[in-house]
Parts: C-alpha cells; sequence; structure tokens
C-alpha cells in the first residue's frame, strides 16, 4: 500500500524533482516545454516526448539578478495550475530570500 503526504501520490517527489532537473538543465518553465511538445496546428517537437525529462507544467527556474539560472523548483501533486502556482511562490520567496542576504 502506497502511503499519501498530504493526498499526493507517492510518485509526485520523483516528478517533482526531475521537473525541477528539467527547469535547470533547459533554464526555462516545462510548462513551455510543454507546449513545446504539445501537437497545435500541426506543429510540435515530439522528439522531446522520448527524451528523459518532465514537461509538465510545474517546474521553473531560479535566475540570480543577472539572469543566469542558479537553481530551480519542482512542484507535483495537485492540478499542473497549482504546481506551477506553487512553484511561483516559491521562486519568489527564494528570489527575496537570496536579494536581502547580497
Amino acid at each position: 500500500m502506497v502511503k499519501r503526504l498530504g493526498g499526493a501520490f507517492a510518485a509526485s517527489y520523483t516528478i517533482a524533482v526531475e521537473k525541477a532537473r528539467t527547469a535547470a538543465l533547459f533554464e526555462k518553465k516545462t510548462g513551455a516545454l510543454e507546449a513545446a511538445a504539445n501537437v497545435k496546428d500541426g506543429e510540435s517537437r515530439t522528439a522531446l516526448l522520448s527524451a528523459p525529462f518532465v514537461l509538465m507544467c510545474g517546474g521553473l527556474p531560479i535566475k540570480d539578478s543577472g539572469g543566469s539560472t542558479v537553481g530551480s523548483i519542482g512542484v507535483s501533486g495537485v492540478t499542473p495550475d497549482q504546481d506551477e502556482m506553487v512553484a511561483n511562490a516559491g521562486v519568489s520567496a527564494l528570489t527575496q530570500i537570496l536579494s536581502s542576504k547580497l
């Protein structure tokens, strides 16, 4: 039996970590990568679908004041919009903390 933490599936942890890894490696929101892989008007980047990345909303890069990626956050376990909203809140909080320490 799989125990859920806060109602999320146990796999949500791994998905969140992989969203964060994907956001860091591509230096982009994973939602933008998801949009690029989805078929729209007959166009898509289907090669991304077989790559070892998680292309779902909820992964965001953390950038420093110079625009360089210094980390990332991944969230999973609720709806895609909620995953991204929580990730945005995390990025905002960390950015605020980092800027106050500099």
